[in-house]
């Protein structure tokens, strides 16, 4: 990260102090264990398996949670890299001069009710922060935010995080919706690297956050939740920078009119013109979204195909009805559906017989077999792979059907056929597993979709959502390749 000056303030060299720091004060740290533990910062360290110092500041209180309380962050002997802050917020302020003077490197504000419920009495509280951190050494996350999750290590807003790093970087002005989608993301098998909550962004913001995910190398892609944003020319060449190297997901939340209401009273934020937006993700490369979960099957797209060579695409599934819809799909989004040519199709004419009342010229109807997963299946693929004008194929599966039909190890035959056509063919696949699923699959598919992420293979929750990504994928690599 560049050394700039912004705001009166050197940017960070690097983030350390911030995702890995080795101690943590938390400023208001509660007396009742029991809720401490279930709810309160200490009982989040401690359930996370921080592996820092852990120092509780409560002026009432001796020990918490086995940990050694003091009654202001002054009184602790040892230097405090990160300070989290939970008291009332007219306590707030003091607190955060006091970590100024013990020399505190961040300082995490979990408070809220400052100018995000707009009255003049939270306004002007959030007034004398940012004069009180003006000249400071400190970086601040907040206020009203949820601060950091970091698995190597750091620091966690939720300690039912996975502590195994990926390689995703998230940051986002809301907290629950950041916990929401890595906890969605999580399900998939995607792991992040770091992320961050910094709500109404006092001092560190999107900014320096994007800048930190352009210069970590262990960060493939990124995910970004915005309601407003400062800076706006700093943001643009930071956003267009970092796309370029890895792809950024973004969903810019109050772009109606009644959203830019709902982001005042969240973060204070000034959600800007829906035109401008719409341009900057034209001209930056941005990847648009507009909801967490829709962000979680791009992040799919782009964590397990690699990109296309074109954008011919070749549909394969049982039911023809399902087949002509999503090749509707595709066509709306800029993919294609060719027609495969002569010697592919007499190909498939050798493995699919007539008799069955399926289709070879794409969609393909290969999918369900007599004991499950046809023994074709994994033949078909390959040989539409092979046809010239397919550039990704996209395989739909009804699981329900599998049930409906008592067919046993549908499951074992479903990732073994997709483990062995990774193997040989050369050419993307997605697997979509047909919505409508009853509690006696789902929890089995979703079991699927994790072993197969683990090697490589997307698996999407609709061929909307799986087609939708896919083409935005491949708008992506066509604006950052010009």
């Amino acid at each position: 990260m560049s050394n700039a000056t912004f705001n009166g303030k050197k940017a960070y060299n690097n983030m350390d102090a911030v995702f890995y720091p080795n101690s943590v004060a938390i400023i208001g740290a509660r007396t009742d264990s029991e809720r401490e533990l279930k709810t309160g910062w200490v009982g989040k360290l401690t359930r996370f398996d921080y592996k820092g110092k852990i120092y509780p500041i409560n002026p009432k209180a001796k020990e918490i949670l086995g940990h050694r309380a003091y009654p202001t962050i002054g009184d602790v002997p040892d230097p405090v890299e990160y300070a989290i802050i939970t008291v009332n917020r007219n306590l707030v302020a003091n607190a955060v001069k006091e970590c100024i003077s013990k020399r505190v490197k961040t300082i995490h504000i979990y408070t809220g009710g400052f100018s995000e419920v707009g009255t003049e009495e939270g306004i002007a509280l959030e007034k004398e922060l940012k004069e009180i951190i003006e000249n400071c050494d400190c970086r601040v996350i907040g206020p009203n935010c949820l601060g950091v999750y970091s698995p190597s290590g750091g620091p966690s807003f939720d300690p039912g995080l996975p502590k195994e790093p990926g390689s995703i970087y998230s940051i986002s002005q809301t907290g629950v919706g950041s916990r929401r989608l890595i906890r969605l993301a999580m399900g998939k098998g995607l792991l992040f690297k770091k992320a961050v909550s910094f709500g109404n962004s006092i001092d560190l913001g999107a900014n320096d956050f994007l800048e930190d995910a352009l210069q970590d190398s262990d960060v493939n892609l990124v995910f970004l939740y915005l309601e407003g944003i400062s800076e706006g020319q700093r943001f643009f060449n930071i956003l267009r920078k970092c796309a370029e190297q890895k792809p950024v997901v973004l969903l810019k939340a109050g772009m109606s009119e009644a959203g830019k209401n709902a982001v005042a009273s969240h973060t204070a934020s000034i959600a800007g013109d829906k035109q401008v937006w719409e341009a900057l993700f034209k001209q930056t490369g941005a990847i648009k979204v507009q909801t967490l979960e829709e962000a979680v099957e791009q992040m799919i797209a782009l964590q397990t195909i690699r990109p296309l060579k074109g954008r011919g695409v070749g549909l394969i599934g049982r039911g023809g009805g399902l087949g002509v819809i999503a090749t509707d799909m595709c066509e709306s989004v800029g993919l294609k559906v060719p027609q495969l040519g002569k010697k592919t199709r007499k190909s498939l004419e050798k493995i699919i017989p007539a008799s069955f009342g399926s289709t070879v010229g794409n969609p393909v109807e290969i999918g369900l077999g007599h004991t499950g997963i046809s023994e074709q299946y994994v033949d078909g693929l390959e040989i539409v792979a092979s046809d010239p004008q397919i550039d990704c194929l996209i395989s739909f599966l009804n699981p329900a059907d599998y049930i409906h039909f008592g067919f046993e190890g549908w499951a074992e035959d479903t990732i073994n056929a997709m483990k062995k056509a990774k193997g040989i063919i050369n050419k993307p696949i997605a697997l979509v597993f047909l919505p409508g699923l009853n509690s006696e699959v789902f929890a089995t598919v979703v079991e699927i979709q994790r072993k197969l992420f683990e090697h490589g293979i997307g698996c999407f929750s609709s061929m909307d959502t799986a087609i939708k990504a896919i083409g935005k994928m491949a708008d992506y690599y066509e604006i950052i390749a010009d």
